[in-house]
Protein backbone atom coordinates (compact mmCIF):
# COMPACT_ATOMS: atom_id res chain seq x y z
CA UNK A 1 0.00 0.00 0.00
CA UNK A 2 1.36 3.66 -0.96
CA UNK A 3 1.76 5.61 2.07
CA UNK A 4 -0.69 8.86 2.69
CA UNK A 5 2.38 10.98 2.26
CA UNK A 6 3.50 9.71 -0.70
CA UNK A 7 -0.19 9.42 -2.46
CA UNK A 8 -0.96 12.83 -0.67
CA UNK A 9 2.19 13.85 -2.98
CA UNK A 10 1.21 12.31 -6.13
CA UNK A 11 -2.33 13.73 -5.93
CA UNK A 12 -1.38 17.52 -5.55
CA UNK A 13 1.00 17.16 -8.23
CA UNK A 14 -1.53 15.49 -10.39
CA UNK A 15 -3.83 18.24 -9.44
CA UNK A 16 -1.55 20.86 -10.21
CA UNK A 17 -0.80 19.29 -13.69
CA UNK A 18 -4.25 19.37 -14.32
CA UNK A 19 -4.51 22.64 -13.90
CA UNK A 20 -2.18 23.90 -15.59
CA UNK A 21 -3.50 21.68 -18.95
CA UNK A 22 -6.35 23.58 -18.27
CA UNK A 23 -5.20 27.38 -18.67
CA UNK A 24 -2.92 26.06 -21.55
CA UNK A 25 -6.40 25.08 -22.81
CA UNK A 26 -8.32 27.98 -21.98
CA UNK A 27 -5.14 30.37 -23.42
CA UNK A 28 -5.61 28.59 -26.54
CA UNK A 29 -9.44 28.81 -26.93
CA UNK A 30 -9.01 32.33 -26.05
CA UNK A 31 -6.18 33.02 -29.24
CA UNK A 32 -8.65 31.23 -31.24
CA UNK A 33 -12.28 30.16 -31.10
CA UNK A 34 -12.43 27.22 -33.46
CA UNK A 35 -9.39 25.83 -31.22
CA UNK A 36 -10.42 21.86 -30.65
CA UNK A 37 -8.53 21.61 -26.98
CA UNK A 38 -5.67 20.63 -25.85
CA UNK A 39 -5.22 17.99 -23.01
CA UNK A 40 -2.50 15.51 -21.61
CA UNK A 41 -5.11 13.15 -21.45
CA UNK A 42 -3.17 10.08 -21.69
CA UNK A 43 -0.34 11.30 -19.24
CA UNK A 44 -3.40 12.04 -16.55
CA UNK A 45 -4.87 8.42 -17.60
CA UNK A 46 -1.39 6.97 -17.26
CA UNK A 47 -0.60 8.04 -13.44
CA UNK A 48 -4.37 7.72 -12.66
CA UNK A 49 -4.24 3.99 -13.96
CA UNK A 50 -0.60 3.59 -11.93
CA UNK A 51 -2.16 4.77 -8.27
CA UNK A 52 -5.63 2.97 -8.95
CA UNK A 53 -3.43 -0.19 -9.19
CA UNK A 54 -0.90 0.94 -6.15
CA UNK A 55 -4.29 1.11 -4.07
CA UNK A 56 -6.10 -1.55 -5.79
CA UNK A 57 -8.85 1.14 -6.70
CA UNK A 58 -11.16 -1.24 -8.30
CA UNK A 59 -14.76 1.27 -7.30
CA UNK A 60 -12.68 3.76 -8.97
CA UNK A 61 -12.79 6.18 -5.85
CA UNK A 62 -9.64 8.06 -7.58
CA UNK A 63 -10.76 9.05 -10.51
CA UNK A 64 -14.54 9.78 -8.89
CA UNK A 65 -12.74 12.41 -6.59
CA UNK A 66 -10.90 14.42 -9.69
CA UNK A 67 -13.20 13.72 -12.07
CA UNK A 68 -17.42 14.14 -11.38
CA UNK A 69 -16.43 15.45 -7.61
CA UNK A 70 -13.39 18.02 -9.21
CA UNK A 71 -11.41 16.84 -6.56
CA UNK A 72 -13.98 17.50 -3.76
CA UNK A 73 -15.12 20.23 -4.23
CA UNK A 74 -18.61 18.98 -5.31
CA UNK A 75 -18.81 16.74 -2.69
CA UNK A 76 -22.07 16.51 -1.13
CA UNK A 77 -23.08 13.92 2.00
CA UNK A 78 -24.45 10.85 0.76
CA UNK A 79 -23.36 11.68 -2.74
CA UNK A 80 -21.60 7.95 -2.63
CA UNK A 81 -22.37 5.74 -0.20
CA UNK A 82 -21.18 1.68 0.46
CA UNK A 83 -24.10 -1.10 0.57
CA UNK A 84 -25.04 -1.04 3.46
CA UNK A 85 -26.16 3.00 3.04
CA UNK A 86 -23.18 4.60 5.12
CA UNK A 87 -21.69 7.50 3.52
CA UNK A 88 -18.19 7.31 2.18
CA UNK A 89 -16.33 11.01 2.82
CA UNK A 90 -14.51 11.97 -0.12
CA UNK A 91 -13.93 15.57 0.55
CA UNK A 92 -10.55 15.74 0.83
CA UNK A 93 -7.17 13.86 -0.49
CA UNK A 94 -7.13 12.54 2.93
CA UNK A 95 -10.50 11.27 2.83
CA UNK A 96 -10.29 9.93 -0.26
CA UNK A 97 -7.16 8.05 1.24
CA UNK A 98 -8.63 6.64 4.41
CA UNK A 99 -11.82 5.50 1.91
CA UNK A 100 -9.27 3.40 -0.28
CA UNK A 101 -7.42 1.83 2.60
CA UNK A 102 -10.94 0.74 4.36
CA UNK A 103 -12.79 -0.64 0.97
CA UNK A 104 -9.77 -1.77 -0.83
CA UNK A 105 -6.85 -2.50 0.67
CA UNK A 106 -8.57 -4.85 3.86
CA UNK A 107 -10.84 -6.59 1.24
CA UNK A 108 -14.16 -5.41 1.80
CA UNK A 109 -16.47 -5.48 -0.74
CA UNK A 110 -18.69 -3.42 0.34
CA UNK A 111 -17.84 -0.15 -1.80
Amino acid sequence: MLSKKDFTKFIKELKKLKNLEDNVDQALRKLSPDFGGFSLGDHTILVLDILQSALNDKSDFIGYFMYELEWGKKYTKECITDKKGKEIKLKTIEDLYNALKKYHNSGSKNA
